[in-house]
């Protein structure tokens, strides 16, 4: 059985998209937990921020930005218990730096692959997805479109 764990910011945010029942839901079926980073771990996090935003691949100078990413980081590090496999990362420098704390990662990409794979989407389903992401300024290449659309249904 698969599960998620996220810091409480990122179910606020999910819910403050609109997402609140979703979660709720979530929660309730046991497949979402919601963590709270302990004092070391924030100390962690705040670090890792810190050398994603002076990466050179970011777009944001400003480390508070993404205390998300490092917060998912600091839990992968520290928190063996929640048994988590991988990381949900997108920009390029969360991802160097999970590359250098060893950390095993996908992207939305890998997550729609994963779900053609378990028979959730079709093929034909992946490609809309990621096509609605490029018209929304998401620069997916077709054969990396296409290749995700191999593991559908």
């Amino acid at each position: 059985v698969r599960r998620a764990a996220v810091h409480r910011s990122v179910a606020a945010e999910l819910e403050g998209h609109g997402w609140e029942c979703e979660v709720r839901d979530l929660i309730g079926e046991g497949f979402l937990s919601v963590q709270v980073l302990r004092r070391e771990e924030r100390e962690l996090a705040e670090h890792l921020a810190k050398r994603i935003a002076v990466d050179p691949a970011s777009h944001d100078p400003d480390w508070r930005h993404h205390l998300p990413e490092a917060e998912a980081m600091a839990l992968m590090v520290n928190r063996g218990e929640l048994m988590a496999q991988r990381i949900l990362l997108e920009e390029k420098a969360a991802r160097t730096v999970a590359t250098e704390l060893a950390l095993d990662m996908t992207g939305f990409v890998g997550v729609l692959g994963r779900a053609g794979d378990d028979g959730v989407l079709s093929a034909d389903e992946i490609r809309r997805l990621l096509n609605v992401c490029r018209e929304q300024g998401t620069h997916y290449g077709e054969a990396l479109i296409e290749k995700a659309a191999s593991h559908g249904r």
